[in-house]
């Protein structure tokens, strides 16, 4: 939140998909999450897609890298990062340098640690980075790395017990909101020009509380942070997307005006009243949210269930074409069929 005032806290945000990877590859690859496994599809030699963000800014003159905190063979993330266009995978094996790790990987202080070490500067770069210890099975020394949440915040007391949450839990957000916070100053103090775009890929599916309305269930943050490379004039209370458009909105700030690139989504800064943020599973307006596959009707921001908006239409078809693109060209090829 204090990244995000000082920059852009987008606070109507969808991830990609329901999954790490199903989101992941959204982002790398660039296409909806279609129902295909995208990261099983891709093939050597075959090519990054037309829409893959590592691609598309190493023509726009960066140098490519993933940073992973676990293992390569993890749902091909090694492979299938590659295949995408980067052209330096960095993972957890190789982090290690004595320090604690899980069957996720390496914690997230030595993620960071060893980027600080390894941090590509006097060129440009663009850089991917998944860290893990923000998943169970919460194993980070808590009380080593000082995480003074030694009791359930006041504003969570309220049901609490009734929910599926973990004081270990919201400890854990705390560390992983820590180390990145730390990463994030040092670099940007260290490297001049640095642009952050930091997020979720799905949320936490433990609620501290029994009943998270439709909104709970679908959110997860987005910061977009940068001294001096961010516009100032933007109202981030109007702002809304998905992993969808993440890769649009990139390009748009790191290119040149008038740059031509390949996204499904859109640019998130430019983002209008009427605008709906379309994921793998939601659709989120200004005043509404809805599950894509119709499960349930739609719910206002404060979760009460509402009449159907009148945009929600357009939005649909929005999904349906995104989806059976991503799912074409996935699952065939380049090629659209012959009539």
């Amino acid at each position: 939140k204090a990244l995000g005032r000082e920059g852009i806290y987008v606070q109507r945000f969808l991830s990609g998909s329901r999954s790490t990877m199903t989101s992941m590859a959204s982002v790398i690859g660039g296409m909806a999450d279609a129902g295909i496994i995208t990261n099983e599809r891709s093939r050597p030699g075959e090519g990054p897609y037309g829409t893959a963000i590592a691609e598309q800014m190493k023509k726009l003159g960066y140098e490519t890298h993933l940073y992973y905190a676990g293992y390569g063979g993890w749902e091909r993330v090694d492979d299938f990062s590659r295949e995408q266009g980067f052209e330096h995978t960095h993972l957890g094996p190789s982090m290690e340098d004595g320090g604690d790790t899980n069957e996720w990987g390496v914690t997230d202080k030595a993620l960071f640690s060893y980027m600080a070490k390894n941090f590509v500067t006097g060129k440009p770069t663009f850089n991917l980075v998944l860290s893990s210890s923000n998943h169970p099975p919460y194993s980070v020394d808590l009380e080593a790395e000082g995480c003074p949440l030694k009791e359930v915040p006041e504003k969570y007391r309220e049901g609490f017990e009734g929910g599926d949450a973990s004081l270990k839990m919201l400890g854990h957000h705390w560390y992983s909101d820590h180390e990145v916070g730390k990463f994030v100053r040092e670099a940007s103090a260290n490297e001049e020009g640095c642009l952050f775009a930091i997020t979720g890929d799905h949320w936490g599916r433990a609620f501290p509380g029994p009943r998270p309305t439709l909104l709970e269930q679908a959110l997860v943050p987005l910061v977009l942070y940068g001294p001096g490379i961010l516009p100032e004039d933007w109202y981030a209370g109007a702002m809304c997307g998905s992993h969808y458009d993440l890769g649009a909105t990139l390009i748009e700030l790191a290119a040149e005006a008038g740059q031509e690139y390949r996204a499904m989504g859109r640019n998130i800064l430019e983002t209008r009243e009427e605008d709906v943020a379309v994921s793998r599973l939601w659709l989120l307006g200004s005043d509404f949210v809805v599950p894509a596959d119709g499960s349930s009707g739609v719910q206002d921001l404060s979760g009460k269930s509402i009449e159907e908006p009148g945009r929600l239409s357009a939005a649909q078809r929005r999904y349906d074409l995104m989806h059976g693109i991503s799912w074409w060209r996935i699952g065939q090829g380049n090629e659209l069929p012959k009539e």
